[in-house]
């Protein structure tokens, strides 16, 4: 990571019922924005039909899937290049990625024969697998109470989840605004991970977006006067978080959100791929 990110946050905000309120939230200026080492890397795969190399990380994903998302921002922190199978894409999903996952669920890690399912599990591995910048602390308390935040922010994003939308929230918006509350309670520091952002960061930011993607599509009182009105920790959160490399990786553009709107947020449908180059893992959704 490179050299120290200053941030001039916004304190104050007016009340503003036209529409404008999220969008002066969300409005910050940076001093000397954080840049990685290297451009954060990956590679896309047409098909599923042969064995990765046993040093190639092979992640099954879809484009906008939080979970997967979970997945990029790690690979990009801890300087690791995946390769990306458009799961939504392969054929009649092949006998053996059932076999890996038989579920049917995405992420998939495939890597040194061994598949590993899950964000959760497949973020623990990369840590254990490539040490250097770790996620987890080594100090066993500090490791503990990130893994234990990280489980309680969980029940957040499934809220979150469980949310859709046509011309404003639907779904159980009283469990949202109770869970919301709860993160926000939480936010005790910068970031959940203390001065730096960690794991809880890491579990619960794609989800965030996902909020801040349906702002952008619809008008709805709760995201565009409840949600700054009383949660301002979690909106500046939100704002630090945007800053990092890691982060821009899967930030959203104009195509993701046509493709976010058209779908409902929470269904995927994704064009052909034909090609199997290296690319900037800041095109991780741009380019399924």
């Amino acid at each position: 990571m490179a050299s120290e990110i200053k941030y001039v946050f916004i304190i104050e905000f007016e009340l503003d019922l036209n529409n404008n309120i999220y969008q002066r939230i969300l409005s910050f200026s940076l001093i000397d924005i954080a840049t990685a080492n290297e451009p954060c890397k990956f590679t896309i795969v047409q098909g599923d039909d042969i064995e990765p190399p046993p040093d190639i990380f092979r992640l099954y994903a879809v484009s906008s899937c939080p979970y997967c998302e979970r997945v990029a921002i790690v690979a990009c922190k801890k300087d690791i290049v995946l390769e990306v199978v458009n799961a939504s894409n392969i054929p009649s999903i092949p006998s053996r990625f059932l076999w890996m996952d038989t579920e049917g669920l995405v992420p998939v890690l495939r890597h040194n024969g061994k598949t590993m399912n899950g964000s959760r599990m497949i973020i623990e591995y990369l840590d254990d697998v490539k040490t250097e910048k770790s996620i987890l602390p080594d100090e066993p308390y500090l490791k503990a109470k990130q893994e234990y935040d990280a489980f309680k922010l969980e029940s957040v994003c499934d809220a979150i989840r469980e949310i859709s939308f046509k011309n404003r929230l639907t779904g159980n918006v009283t469990l949202l605004a109770l869970e919301l509350t709860k993160a926000e309670k939480m936010l005790k520091s910068p970031f959940y991970s203390g001065e730096e952002f960690g794991l809880p960061d890491i579990v619960l930011y794609p989800f965030i977006q996902r909020l801040f993607m349906i702002r952008s599509l619809i008008n709805d009182y709760f995201l565009d006067v409840y949600f700054p009105l009383n949660y301002p920790k979690l909106m500046n959160w939100f704002v630090r978080m945007r800053t990092f490399p890691e982060i821009q990786a899967i930030q959203e553009t104009d195509t993701i959100l046509e493709d976010f709107k058209i779908c409902k947020g929470y269904t995927n449908t994704f064009p052909n791929m034909g090609y199997t180059n290296t690319f900037p893992l800041q095109g991780f959704l741009r380019l399924f």
